[in-house]
């Protein structure tokens, strides 16, 4: 892994590779993605700039940095914008969910060993949305293995950054005892004149997986096919005929038994948060500051919610029912004693609103849960604190003349009738203003830095 040393030949792939026949259907399939889109083992971005230059918002991942360099060089000439990520796709470092990750040019293939394709198929099935999709492109081993026979073959010639031409050409067999595809690829360089510069001989070394090995390592990582196809016009398989094999994976549907079970989980956590606060409401400790036994309910919700976002990413309705999304969200919106854990959440669901498994007011109010603890104004105006008239009314509001719009766009009612229904609510409670208002700013500040919102003083 990878299955040549693309370092070597960064600066030459785009020439040799003037392949554009899958371009519409990366596009296409972009364009139907809800949610960032993922590219895999990406190169010098082939795939990659047409797609942003489209709109599409995409990360692309490769573990060459040279190759990445060059797709970097290639974004900035063109005002382009793309996240680059060197990474092995075996170990993916991010936690974002993708409507779509794309895994193009037999890709797939350059992983040789069955756990490396299982676990690389794992990782990039944690990163979907749950209506998310991964699309990868592979040979078809009956077709592909007509041109391994050992003997040197012209891949053609193509014109030399900085003149001259490439002769491009490569000698392929099977391995007897590994069944891996093995050989060299050569790139012989010749200048202006027919002067041979020089030639970059460089080992290769594949698999050739067939339809029913991956589609059992698909399903060993909760991946199922929706569709297969056999060429880029999304035309039928046939074995012996096809050039390609094109998967689409999404993730394996959850049963019913199994969202009843998620939705359980989540509210049983719901449920130990409001049972933990009616007890302190009743006893008047609830308006005393943040209380230790709440912080640690809150502090060991977080903990489970986070074993679930790591096992399946965030919980909306397809996966744990509307209540359990509700549940999941409100965990998330507790747990302010935890900066790495709500921030994690609120890129999750920024993620999940855009894959239309969230409503977009559960979005509104973490994102002005964190700015708050963060000491920044709000954008939506879902925070309320107690002022110096000892009013409850809504924290800094970054943009004030907008608010209502952006809480418009997020479903949430006009401002004024919010903090109308929150003033009712906290006299019903029984809550009342701080005596002294500038002291419990003061008071939220210093717990702020403590738990690392805010770097230390000093």
């Amino acid at each position: 892994m990878p299955a040549l040393d693309y370092d070597r030949i960064a600066d030459l792939y785009d020439a040799c590779l003037p392949f554009a026949e899958d371009l519409d259907f990366w596009r296409r399939s972009a364009a139907d993605a809800r949610g960032p889109v993922l590219e895999l083992m990406a190169g010098t971005g082939r795939i990659s700039l047409p797609l942003v230059r489209s709109g599409v918002r995409l990360i692309a991942v490769d573990s060459s940095l040279a190759m990445l360099a060059v797709l970097h060089q290639k974004l900035r000439r063109q005002g382009q914008r793309a996240a680059i990520v060197c990474a092995d796709v075996r170990a993916l470092p991010m936690s974002a969910r993708f409507g779509l990750a794309l895994w193009p040019f037999n890709g797939l293939s350059e992983l040789t060993s069955a756990a490396d394709r299982q676990r690389a198929l794992g990782e990039a099935a944690a990163l979907l949305s749950p209506q998310g999709r991964l699309i990868c492109t592979l040979h078809n081993p009956p077709v592909r293995l007509r041109t391994v026979d050992g003997r040197w073959q012209s891949l053609g010639t193509f014109p030399r950054p900085g003149g001259g031409e490439i002769e491009f050409s490569i000698r392929v067999e099977i391995e007897s005892e590994s069944g891996l595809v093995s050989g060299r690829q050569r790139y012989r360089e010749i200048d202006g004149a027919g002067r041979q510069l020089g030639t970059r001989s460089l080992p290769v070394r594949f698999a050739l997986p067939g339809r029913d090995e991956l589609e059992a390592a698909a399903g060993a990582a909760g991946l199922e096919v929706e569709a297969f196809f056999g060429d880029f016009e999304r035309g039928a398989f046939h074995e012996q005929e096809s050039p390609l094999m094109i998967w689409v994976l999404r993730r394996a549907a959850s049963s019913g038994a199994h969202r009843e079970r998620l939705k359980e989980k989540l509210l049983a956590l719901e449920r130990r948060d409001r049972a933990v606060r009616a007890e302190l409401q009743a006893s008047g400790e609830l308006f005393e500051g943040y209380v230790p036994s709440m912080e640690r309910v809150h502090r060991e919700n977080a903990r489970r919610l986070s074993e679930i976002l790591d096992r399946q990413g965030w919980p909306g309705p397809s996966l744990a029912g509307e209540e359990g999304a509700e549940a999941a969200w409100m965990v998330a919106q507790h747990a302010i004693s935890l900066p790495a854990f709500q921030r994690r959440c609120l890129e999750l669901l920024a993620a999940a609103v855009e894959a239309g498994e969230a409503p977009p007011r559960h979005l509104a109010y973490l994102t002005d849960r964190v700015r708050f603890n963060q000491r920044r104004p709000q954008v939506y105006g879902t925070i309320l604190d107690w002022d110096e008239d000892r009013q409850l009314s809504p924290w800094q509001i970054e943009n004030p003349e907008g608010v209502e719009e952006r809480r418009a766009s997020a479903g949430l009612p006009p401002l004024s009738a919010s903090v109308r229904e929150a003033r009712l609510r906290a006299q019903r409670a029984g809550e009342r203003p701080p005596q002294d208002p500038e002291r419990r700013q003061r008071q939220i500040e210093l717990w702020a830095r403590k738990v690392g919102w805010l770097p230390p003083e000093g």
